[in-house]
């Protein structure tokens, strides 16, 4: 009787050592990393609010809508105003260690492109000092009022830390308006245990952020101003040793709806419709359009490809197939002619030799 509760104790304890993990430095991004991300589809009965100790997160049914590739760049990689403005350097308040790409968008007759998200990966935490873009086509770095600690090392269960972080955009000599963006950020280890995602499974730590924004505005021409209530947002992450990024991370807006899901993914990825992502090596220009885009493909191949482009929810939309030759580098996209209404679509193509490849693209239209 006694071998058995010494067995049962030894085994608890070893299950203990190897679920109970600690997240540091070293397990999330640097520069020179790549990583595959896969954007999820919820499925019924999902709930991202489950936590605990010793917990197991089953998400094998996640599937995906779109698989991508990021590349964590070097800050020097960013350009010379926007690297020079977030050199690695100790005496920069700004000082950053990487950076990755943003989402470009359009503000009225204001342009941003090229957009830029900074980081720094230190001992002590992992950091976003601010971001920059190029703002009708003008560099312009945009630092944060205090950093975002989005990681404070090292985490375990129940680590904790709060941030308070913003910036101001003057526009006043484009748009006549001045705006402000306030956001406190308060972390907490909720869970550690097993999480599952159509990746693998993995030893984490689940950690929850509670994001609360207040936006401000200011009209120059009327002299008037006026913030918007408070906005609660969260953002739930399951971390494992040395995998960089969240294995699974999962956003969640005003209500607690779900806004966006993604996991770390394989260029294997199987999508929705069964269509494997092989292939990262085209781009879509410009992004977002209003009516003309054109796709730089570097597949090296010649044939017929389908080119089909769904709506967000996975509708499909349009399909053709075009000849390229070897040589064709730049493909037209054409907008107008396709009738996009505004917003975000998912454009794939398949050819010779299993080249598949799909790509997200955004339409703004005045």
């Amino acid at each position: 009787m006694k071998k058995s509760i010494l067995i049962l104790l030894m085994v608890s304890v070893i299950n203990l050592v190897q679920a109970q993990i600690t997240i540091n430095s070293a397990d999330v991004t640097h520069s020179g990393d790549l990583y595959t991300v896969s954007t999820g589809i919820a499925f019924a009965g999902m709930d991202a609010t489950t936590t605990g100790p010793n917990y197991t997160w089953d998400y094998s049914l996640l599937t995906a809508s779109s698989t991508t590739t990021d590349t964590i760049f070097d800050e020097s990689a960013t350009g010379s105003l926007l690297s020079f403005y977030y050199i690695d350097n100790a005496f920069n308040s700004n000082r950053s260690n990487q950076a990755k790409h943003g989402n470009s968008f359009a503000l009225g007759t204001v342009s941003v492109d090229a957009v830029w998200d900074f980081y720094y990966n230190t001992s002590a935490s992992f950091n976003e000092p601010g971001f920059g873009a190029i703002v009708n086509g003008a560099p312009l770095p945009i630092p944060y009022s205090s950093r975002d600690i989005i990681y404070s090392f090292p985490l375990t269960f129940n680590s904790t830390n709060t941030s308070n972080f913003g910036y101001a955009l003057d526009l006043t000599t484009t748009l006549g308006l001045y705006y402000r963006v306030q956001k406190s950020r308060t972390n907490l280890v909720d869970g550690w245990g097993s999480v599952t995602t159509p990746y693998g499974t993995f030893n984490c730590l689940r950690l929850k952020s509670t994001i609360i924004e207040v936006d401000s505005i200011y009209i120059d021409s009327l002299g008037f101003g006026f913030s918007t209530p408070p906005i609660t947002t969260n953002e739930y992450k399951w971390l494992a040793s040395g995998k960089g990024i969240p294995v699974l991370q999962i956003n969640t807006s005003v209500g607690g709806v779900v806004s966006q899901i993604s996991y770390r993914d394989s260029l294997t990825a199987t999508f929705v419709s069964g269509i494997v992502a092989s292939k990262t090596d085209g781009v879509i220009f410009p992004n977002p359009t209003s009516n003309e885009a054109y796709l730089r493909l570097n597949s090296g191949l010649s044939g017929n490809f389908k080119f089909e482009i769904f709506g967000i929810e996975g509708n499909l939309i349009s399909s053709e197939v075009i000849q390229l030759s070897q040589d064709t580098r730049i493909s037209s996209l054409n907008i107008e002619r396709k009738n996009l209404v505004g917003g975000d679509y998912m454009l794939r193509i398949s050819g010779p030799n299993n080249f598949e490849l799909s790509k997200r693209f955004s339409v703004s239209k005045k």
